[in-house]
């Protein structure tokens, strides 16, 4: 019954200290559905958003308390974006701006007056760092080189690798992927455990094991197949193991995909 539970919830609280992504102070019991209710749209809005603009949601963090909201967006910039987003850019404080407006619709009609957003680069906090430390690991990978998908797939295992929490971050690229792919969806998932399988191998990978499932209509069959990705050890039923999450969703023209993706960190 292990890879059907949420393994996130089922180790909240315990010794590896993993704790909600969001935090409210509730008065009533109407509060706490209320509240509820409101991040699930704020999740939503904000993942779409972001994948409208170009860019991969890799974690967020909403508090709440009397009178104000803060959320913590952390973030990847894919190279399907046209817009520029250094740290200083116009278009990114435009696209902030956008989402705080949203949020406040959200709570008009309480009383909290004062919104911030903390935002967090991927690309801006590790850079080429990353191509450097894993040298010699990515050498042996340069048969892929000539393909398209291959660069921005090895960047962001790269820092699934070494970022914390990344599960969200790594399931949505591959969803995004399957919509732009119509058929050979078979080699790019080769290409993806090829590129984990040395990745993890290193020292410095902070995974010791990581299972993918993917179900639907690979290749534009007309029934829906289920294909696994398993490197390393996943002990879903051991509790004080440090297991992240993620689902995330492939809207495509032959049916959707559901991915499922589990992270074991060390």
């Amino acid at each position: 019954m292990g890879q059907k539970v949420n393994s996130n919830i089922f180790r909240l609280g315990l010794k590896n200290n993993l704790q909600w992504k969001f935090k409210y102070i509730e008065k009533s019991f109407e509060d706490s559905t209320l509240f509820i209710y409101k991040n699930f749209r704020i999740q939503n809005y904000l993942k779409q958003i972001l994948i409208l603009n170009g860019l991969l949601l890799h974690n967020y963090k909403i508090w709440y308390s009397e009178t104000n909201i803060t959320i913590y967006i952390s973030y990847y910039v894919s190279t399907a974006t046209k817009l520029s987003f250094n740290k200083n850019s116009d278009e990114l404080k435009l696209l902030f701006d956008q989402i705080l407006i949203c949020v406040k619709l959200f709570f008009k009609k309480t009383c909290i007056t004062r919104f911030k957003i903390k935002s967090q680069n991927l690309n801006e906090k590790y850079k080429n760092n990353l191509e450097a430390i894993f040298q010699k690991r990515i050498e042996k990978l340069r048969k892929f080189k000539n393909n398209t998908i291959f660069k921005e797939l090895l960047y962001i295992t790269l820092i699934a690798t070494v970022e914390e929490t990344s599960s969200k971050l790594l399931a949505e690229f591959i969803a995004v992927q399957f919509q732009k792919i119509k058929k050979r969806h078979g080699f790019f998932l080769s290409i993806l455990k090829a590129t984990l399988l040395q990745l993890i191998k290193s020292k410095l990978s902070k995974i010791t094991g990581i299972k993918l499932t993917i179900k639907g209509r690979f290749n534009g069959a007309l029934r829906a197949n289920q294909k696994i990705i398993q490197i390393g050890s996943i002990p879903l039923q051991s509790v004080n193991i440090k297991i992240n999450f993620s689902h995330s969703v492939a809207f495509t023209k032959n049916g959707t995909f559901g991915i499922k993706l589990w992270i074991c960190e060390k």
